[in-house]
């Protein structure tokens, strides 16, 4: 009698904590939470009812490489979708999971593949733990972080093999742009490149205003990829510029064999370019970019040209 009041009380209190206290006491999921807070989630997986949530251990988030991790950093909206890509309404236990081929996620895409075999797997992940209840539904521990085909395309954009900083150096007029604060009313851009004695390179950016005032902004950029020189972070602030602190990504994507245009962006797709050693781009030129700018995975329908005033 006193074991059955015993287990009695216990899934009483097991059962009275949400999905976040559950995982919180399992201590396996620290990250998962703590991103889950910074993308304002908290609330969702603390109060929606009925819901599923498969949750990358901490092993799992720790064996992301580091363009997995930048991208996730650099995009609150994308890290949101990536953690609602693992939650699910309504309950799945694993009774339910033996017979799905796939599941509509809160992010509105789905995981399409289980297997109903002795291991359980859904996209690349194998499923660990299952079954973890709570007052508001149910968890299930997977070993990998899951992510929707646009996150795994972002993992693929490739910068050139190569850049010769000191061809590179020199004038480049900025031709098409993606919209940004930073430029909000510029024209006639220009970004001016040269070596220093350290290897690093210092920027000077130029815009006109429709007024006609012009506006500067001194910069240094510091290479990342020594071998091919061709991803750099760009700062502009100009007491952190000596540390690389509060930098832009910076990346060849494509540069002309005669280094006259050449298409710049993020890795994170908020940001292009397309430059040229002359003011203009030929249509033939502005195709081109524009298939390579499809090629990475980005919208050239996004470009606006740059005004010239």
């Amino acid at each position: 009698m006193r074991l059955l009041i015993l287990c009695l009380f216990l899934c009483s209190q097991a059962f009275s904590a949400n999905l976040s206290q559950v995982l919180e006491s399992k201590g396996n999921f620290k990250t998962f939470l703590q991103l889950i807070e910074a993308a304002d989630l908290k609330d969702i997986i603390q109060h929606t009812s009925r819901l599923t949530v498969f949750v990358p251990t901490d092993e799992a988030f720790a064996d992301l490489d580091q363009s997995s991790v930048e991208i996730l950093g650099s995009d609150k909206e994308l890290l949101r979708q990536t953690l609602l890509f693992h939650m699910a309404n309504p309950v799945l236990t694993k009774k339910i999971i033996n017979v799905l081929n796939g599941v509509k996620t809160l992010s509105g895409k789905y995981i399409t593949k289980f297997q109903n075999e002795a291991d359980y797997t859904l996209e690349s992940a194998n499923i660990l733990e299952f079954d973890v209840f709570a007052s508001n539904g149910v968890a299930h521990a997977i070993d990998k972080v899951l992510f929707f085909p646009e996150v795994q395309a972002a993992n693929e954009i490739k910068p050139v093999d190569y850049v010769d900083l000191d061809r590179y150096q020199g004038l480049w007029y900025e031709i098409y742009r993606y919209p940004n604060s930073f430029e909000r009313g510029c024209g006639s851009v220009t970004a001016e490149y040269s070596l220093k004695a350290n290897g690093s390179v210092r920027v000077i950016n130029t815009c006109v205003r429709e007024n006609g005032s012009v506006k500067k902004a001194n910069g240094t950029a510091f290479v990342v990829d020594q071998e091919s020189n061709a991803s750099l972070k760009v700062s502009f602030v100009p007491f952190f510029q000596r540390f690389g602190l509060f930098a832009g990504d910076y990346n060849v994507l494509y540069l002309d064999s005669e280094y006259e245009f050449v298409m710049v962006g993020s890795k994170d797709r908020n940001y292009l370019w397309f430059l040229a050693r002359e003011p203009r781009l030929s249509a033939e030129n502005l195709a081109l970019l524009k298939m390579q700018a499809i090629s990475q995975g980005y919208d050239p329908n996004k470009l606006i040209k740059t005004p010239n005033y």
